[in-house]
This record gives C-alpha cells, sequence and structure tokens, in this order.
C-alpha cells in the first residue's frame, strides 16, 4: 500500500545546503535533469549538484532530441555528429540502491 503525497516532497543536502526535490514513484529513487547542447557544440556539463545527489557511476542518457547517440564522460554529456539538442539524463538517488526497501508502519507515516 501507498501513500498519497503530502506535496513535501523530498529534500537532499547538497553544495552544503537542503535542496527541495520532486519526485515520481519507482522501484528505486532517480534523479532526472534536462539539459541543452547549444548549435555548434557536441558536449555540455552535467550539473555539479546533481552529480553530488547521484551514485557514482549511475547516471545515464535517456532521451536526446533530435536523436543522436552520446555518451557520459567526466562530468559532460558528449554527442559527436551534434549539433544542439535536449537531453534528459537520469541518475539513482545516492545511498539509495535498494530497490523496493522494506518500511516499518512507522517510516510509512
Amino acid at each position: 500500500m501507498t501513500k498519497p503525497s503530502t506535496g513535501k516532497g523530498t529534500v537532499a543536502l547538497l553544495g552544503g545546503a537542503w535542496r527541495g526535490l520532486n519526485r515520481l514513484e519507482a522501484p528505486e529513487s532517480w534523479l532526472f535533469d534536462v539539459l541543452y547542447i547549444p548549435r555548434g557544440s557536441d558536449r555540455c556539463s552535467l550539473d555539479p549538484l546533481f552529480v553530488e545527489a547521484c551514485e557514482e557511476l549511475s547516471i545515464v542518457i535517456l532521451s536526446v532530441h533530435p536523436p543522436s547517440g552520446g555518451a557520459v564522460a567526466r562530468g559532460s554529456i558528449v554527442l559527436p555528429h551534434c549539433d544542439g539538442a535536449r537531453v534528459l539524463v537520469g541518475g539513482i538517488r545516492r545511498g539509495a540502491r535498494e530497490r523496493f526497501p522494506l518500511r516499518t508502519p512507522e517510516e510509512a507515516d
């Protein structure tokens, strides 16, 4: 049984400050970010706060528009043969690798 959201969302300590996060229900806690690679470029940097919030090596490219192959490399998104794109990336929230963790009734409140 799941409980409806209270609207409070969740928070993470990023860059030394508590930051609010919105969430999507999933077996693991995933974080998402949308990046823009400008025309004339084939890469852009990931947001350092996003990288800090995700498990190491869990960040992946989920979607690119217009379609193009690409990779995550050293804190950047690299899309060879690209001339501008919007990129959806996702990563597993740091400390939340367990799928469908068991909770007590008290933790569910």
